[in-house]
């Protein structure tokens, strides 16, 4: 007849290790060296995000530098030109919480 599975009760923090209810865990000083490996891809998607980002932050700001020309050919007020940059930054600051609380789950699940 097959083994039963057992059923584990987790006691204790992340940072304390893992043992079953009622039993002895080892002290954290105890604990033996674990080592993370860090993945080449990684530093090609940071390269990416920085990459992606700057270029990001460099183009926002665009239709302020042409101000001039801008209200002369569309026929809008200076303050109109100035507000496609400041929709920007109004928006980034609320949506960078929720936009990195996705990025990070939906990372972690790969």
């Amino acid at each position: 007849m097959a083994d039963a599975p057992k059923s584990m009760e987790v006691s204790g923090s992340v940072m304390d290790g893992v043992a079953e209810k009622g039993g002895a865990t080892e002290s954290p000083s105890k604990k033996s060296h674990q080592e993370y490996v860090v993945f080449p891809i990684r530093w090609v998607v940071l390269f990416i995000f920085v990459l992606y980002s700057s270029s990001n932050s460099m183009q926002w700001i665009q239709y302020s530098i042409i101000q001039d020309a801008v209200v002369k050919y569309y026929g809008v007020s200076s303050i109109t030109v100035y507000w496609t940059s400041m929709i920007y930054m109004i928006t980034y600051i609320p949506l960078i919480f929720p936009a990195s609380f996705l990025l990070d789950k939906t990372v972690s699940c790969v």
